[in-house]
C-alpha cells in the first residue's frame, strides 16, 4: 500500500496537469477569478475582517489582484507572505494604501514578495477576526488542503495558532481556488493544517 507522501506526490502531478489546462483558457480563467472574488469581497468574511493575510498568485494560482486591490482602497489592512531566505519558513509583512507595485520584489520561486522595509506581522498580536486566504494545489469540503510540498503555510500557522490567542478563537483559514481543485479523498498527516471554509467561482463552501 503506497504512503501519504507517495499519494500526495501522484495527486500534485494530476493536479498540476489539470490546472495548468485550465488556466490556458483565458476567458475561463478571469471569469472564474471574478466570480470567485466576488464572493469573497461580498462575503461577512471579509466585511467583518479586521485584517486579510492574503497571497500573491503565481503562474497557475487563481489571482487575488483584485482583493488585494480593494483591501488597499478599503484601508483594510492587508499582509503578503515572504520567505525566510534559506529556509522553509515564511513572515507575512503588512502592506501601505499605496500601489502595490511599489511595495514588492521579486522573491523565491520567482513570485513576488513584499520589501522587508515593510511592517512584519508579529504573530503574538494579531487582531480579533483577521481572515488568512490559502493558496493550495487542491482543497476539500471538510476542510483538507494540499499544498505544494514545502510546508510553509502548515509551519506558519502552526506558529501563528500557537501564538495568537485572537486568531485561535476568532480567525478564519479559508481555501481559495479553482472549482477544479476541489477534490475528495485528498491524502493528509497530522502536520496538515485544514481551512474553515473553501471558496471558488461556484461557491462557499462551509467546512
Amino acid at each position: 500500500m503506497k504512503d501519504i507522501p507517495e499519494k500526495k506526490a501522484e495527486l500534485r502531478k494530476i493536479l498540476r496537469s489539470e490546472i495548468s489546462a485550465f488556466v490556458s483558457g483565458i476567458e475561463k480563467k478571469r471569469e472564474a477569478e471574478n466570480k470567485a472574488s466576488s464572493l469573497f469581497l461580498e462575503s461577512e468574511f471579509y466585511k467583518n475582517a479586521s485584517m486579510v493575510f492574503c497571497f500573491l498568485s503565481s503562474k497557475n494560482e487563481i489571482s487575488t489582484d483584485r482583493i488585494i486591490a480593494k483591501c488597499i482602497q478599503d484601508e483594510k489592512p492587508v499582509a503578503l507572505p515572504r520567505i525566510i531566505e534559506g529556509t522553509n519558513e515564511m513572515d507575512f509583512y503588512v502592506l501601505s494604501n499605496i500601489p502595490l507595485k511599489s511595495q514588492t520584489e521579486p522573491g523565491s520561486y520567482g513570485i513576488l514578495e513584499p520589501k522587508t522595509s515593510l511592517k512584519k506581522i508579529d504573530v503574538r498580536f494579531v487582531p480579533k477576526n483577521a481572515v488568512m486566504l490559502l493558496p493550495g494545489l487542491a482543497f476539500s469540503s471538510c476542510g483538507t488542503r494540499l499544498g505544494k510540498g514545502k510546508g510553509f503555510y502548515d509551519r506558519y500557522l502552526e506558529r501563528l495558532l500557537g501564538q495568537s490567542k485572537n486568531f485561535l478563537s476568532t480567525g478564519k483559514k479559508i481555501g481559495y481556488c479553482y472549482k477544479i481543485q476541489l477534490k475528495e479523498n485528498i491524502p493528509c498527516d497530522e502536520n496538515d493544517q485544514k481551512v474553515d471554509c473553501v471558496i471558488c467561482e461556484d461557491g462557499l463552501i462551509l467546512v
